[in-house]
């Protein structure tokens, strides 16, 4: 597993511009849009990832209002205790 993901990390590495004069011709093109592919996957993961956890966020703020709502100085259980 080692040797596979070592071996991604050097194609995705060699796809960088700073390699453009050491590549080989026929694996120019290839090895470039691997690396474009990934970083634009990665950009994609990113974008969705954060719109999972701001969903999540709203989600958690809203449930906590519906929970929190009956609690307020004017609850029963307030009344009760401040008529004591």
């Amino acid at each position: 597993m080692w040797r596979v993901v070592t071996i991604v990390l050097a194609v995705y590495i060699w796809g960088t511009p700073s390699f453009d004069g050491l590549r080989p011709a026929p694996l120019d093109r290839a090895v470039r849009s691997f690396h474009t592919d990934i970083n634009n996957s990665a950009r994609g993961f990113t974008q969705q990832a954060g719109q999972v956890a701001q969903n999540r966020s709203v989600q958690f703020v809203e449930a906590l209002r519906r929970s929190t709502s009956g609690l307020g100085p004017s609850s029963p259980v307030d009344r009760a205790a401040v008529a004591r």
